[in-house]
């Protein structure tokens, strides 16, 4: 059930398990007064009230910006609330996990996905100033940005080390290997000679194996 509630009238949970450094906090809230809150919280009734399961920083973010002077239409605050999802019937077990869960259970970044959509922000338009309200610093977007003219796959791997290979045995023992990749177009040019090399094969350990000359 969705509703909207006085940002000030939610208990937070006991407990956070996620934290934010300064710096996210403040691409957060940058983020909000850019795109508003387009995003509701999850909550939980307690009482006469709701305790938040997740959207704590969310919530903090809002509070900050209203005391700084922001007005909550200029927030995307119907009538001063903000929206949230109620979960009704958990016990104090399950608030626990869905709230660890909340903050555990997400996707990693994909870099070449996102220096892509980086670089589409940048033909809107966008600054690195702008872009900031991504989550990304700007050491991070300017690495993502590096244009792939340097950027050489074969030179990558051959920087590569490959740990105890001759120790292992196979076929059970493991190799590991560390590729160093700096950018978002790195990550895309060394994935795409990896594919290349195992013709197209969905596990790219055999295009590995054919660039270190180890193919059957």
């Amino acid at each position: 059930m969705l509703i909207h509630v006085d940002p000030y009238d939610l208990r937070p949970a006991a407990r956070n398990p996620n934290a934010m450094s300064p710096a996210e906090e403040t691409a957060l809230r940058a983020s909000i007064v850019e795109m508003g809150f387009a995003q509701p919280i999850l909550v939980r009734p307690v009482g006469d009230t709701h305790e938040i399961i997740d959207g704590h920083h969310r919530i903090d973010a809002v509070r900050a910006l209203l005391a700084d002077g922001h007005e909550p239409e200029a927030l995307g605050l119907e009538g001063g609330k903000v929206p949230a999802v109620v979960v009704e019937g958990l016990s104090e077990a399950q608030a626990l996990a869905l709230g660890l869960g909340m903050n555990r259970i997400r996707g990693r970044a994909d870099l070449a996905t996102v220096a892509e959509i980086l670089s589409d922000l940048q033909d809107y338009g966008w600054s690195t100033s702008d872009m900031l309200v991504t989550g990304f610093d700007e050491q991070e977007i300017a690495d993502l940005l590096t244009p792939p003219s340097e950027v050489d796959a074969a030179e990558i791997l051959a920087s590569s080390r490959l740990d105890d290979l001759e120790e292992r045995p196979a076929p059970t023992g493991t190799i590991d290997l560390v590729i160093p990749l700096q950018s978002g177009e790195q990550v895309k040019a060394v994935r795409k000679a990896l594919h290349k090399a195992s013709g197209d094969a969905k596990d790219i350990g055999v295009g590995l194996l054919a660039l270190l000359g180890m193919a059957d």
